[in-house]
């Protein structure tokens, strides 16, 4: 992720979403990795493996598309890029309500696989436009590009096992939270290092 520093102001609008963003995806990697052939797991939901992956993705599609929407509404953040970021967090919204009404894997994977293509590939593109003053429209970037490839991945592979589905999104949430973890640690390491200096200059003034 960037090194480049983000001014105080911007550190401040955005390190709680990103965040919350970054939680959310460690938490569903997490579980994609445990979900399945673990068998003291397993036994706890009597085989439904189909109904618990679920109810896992329509928790964590809609759990960050508000961590999504909770950055679009932040003032320091471009105007096509805010823009961009609601539609995402609609579409993944949309995506996540879609997936409690179908029962066949084909299906949870095109309707989960078109959420993140269109939130991911409308993030990365408005991203890109809004890099010249944004720092942190690289980290959007990338991780825009990455839920895109992930959403085609499932929307263009056809005939895969319920394990399949939630292992692309999984592998794509665990880089996403890796990706998202540095960013917020970032902005945070900024936010920190202005509290800092504007205490010192209140010092010096007394």
């Amino acid at each position: 992720m960037s090194v480049t520093r983000t001014d105080p102001e911007t550190a401040r609008a955005l390190a709680r979403p990103t965040w919350l963003r970054a939680g959310l995806a460690a938490l569903f990697g997490v579980f994609t990795l445990v979900w399945h052939g673990n068998e003291t797991i397993v036994e706890l939901w009597s085989g439904e493996d189909l109904l618990v992956a679920r109810i896992a993705i329509v928790v964590y599609l809609v759990l960050s598309a508000t961590a999504i929407w909770e950055a679009a509404k932040q003032d320091v953040v471009p105007t096509g890029l805010r823009s961009a970021l609601a539609l995402g967090a609609a579409v993944r919204l949309l995506s996540g309500v879609a997936v409690v009404f179908v029962t066949t894997t084909t299906a949870i994977a095109v309707a989960a696989g078109a959420g993140l293509l269109i939130c991911g590939a409308a993030e990365a593109v408005a991203a890109r436009r809004s890099r010249a003053g944004f720092v942190p429209a690289r980290d959007h970037t990338l991780v825009g590009t990455l839920e895109a490839l992930a959403g085609v991945l499932l929307v263009s592979w056809w005939g895969l096992e319920i394990e399949g589905v939630v292992g692309i999104i999984g592998m794509a949430a665990i880089l996403t939270a890796a990706l998202l973890g540095v960013a917020a640690g970032g902005l945070t390491h900024e936010l920190r290092v202005a509290d800092k200096r504007q205490q010192r200059q209140q010092q010096d003034q007394k």
